[in-house]
C-alpha cells in the first residue's frame, strides 16, 4: 500500500536526483528540513484515505501498448500496491510523455469522476483535492526520475523536466499551500 514510507520515499528521490543532482539546487539544511515537512504533511494525508484500490503506478502513454489487432495490453505493473483512484489518473492525465492541456485534462478528470464513482466513493470536492494532492505527489515523484535517468547518462529524459514542471505549475494553482510549495520548489532551479 502507499504509506507515509513509500510516499516520503519518493519524495526523497526528487529532492536528491533532480532537485539536488540534477539541478545542484543551493538549497540550506534548513529549507530542506521545510521540504520535507510539507512532504511530510502530503505523504500522511494521501496515506491516511482509507479507501484504497488497486493501482498499476506507472500508468502512462509508454506503458500502453496498441498493437495492430488494436487489443490494449498494459505493461510494467511488477510496482503495483493499492492506492487512491487517482493515483493511476494522475500517472495518465499528468504524463510528461505526452502532455494534455489543461482543459483536455479537466474533460477528461470530469469523465473519470462520473464514470468511477462507484470505486471512489468521494464528493466532487473530495475527489479534486485528493487530485490534486496525487497530481502533485506523482509529478513530482516523475521528476525524480527523470533527474536519476539524466544523471545515469539518460539525456532523453532531462527533456521531460520541462513539461513536468509545466504540469506541477498548472495542477498546484488551485491549491494555496500545493501552489506556493511548487512555485518554491521551481525558484530553487532558476
Amino acid at each position: 500500500s502507499f504509506d507515509v514510507e513509500k510516499l516520503m520515499f519518493e519524495f526523497e528521490f526528487f529532492i536528491t536526483h533532480t532537485l539536488l543532482g540534477h539541478y545542484h539546487a543551493s538549497v540550506t539544511d534548513a529549507e530542506l528540513s521545510e521540504i520535507r515537512a510539507a512532504f511530510r504533511r502530503l505523504a500522511e494525508e494521501l496515506a491516511a484515505f482509507p479507501n484504497k484500490v488497486f493501482t498499476h503506478r506507472d500508468y502512462h502513454s509508454r506503458n500502453i501498448i496498441v498493437c495492430e489487432d488494436r487489443k490494449q495490453y498494459i505493461i510494467d505493473f511488477q510496482d503495483a500496491r493499492l492506492g487512491l483512484m487517482q493515483y493511476d489518473l494522475c500517472s495518465l492525465l499528468c504524463d510528461a510523455y505526452a502532455p494534455l492541456t489543461p482543459e483536455r485534462r479537466a474533460s477528461l478528470l470530469d469523465f473519470a469522476f462520473e464514470q468511477g464513482k462507484d470505486v471512489h466513493r468521494q464528493t466532487r470536492g473530495q475527489f479534486d483535492h485528493y487530485w490534486q494532492l496525487s497530481a502533485f505527489q506523482r509529478t513530482v515523484k516523475a521528476m525524480g526520475t527523470f533527474g536519476r535517468q539524466a544523471a545515469l547518462g539518460r539525456d532523453d529524459f532531462a527533456a521531460y523536466l520541462n513539461p513536468a514542471w509545466q504540469t506541477l505549475s498548472e495542477i498546484s494553482a488551485p491549491a494555496p499551500e500545493l501552489r506556493q510549495l511548487a512555485g518554491r520548489l521551481a525558484a530553487y532551479i532558476k
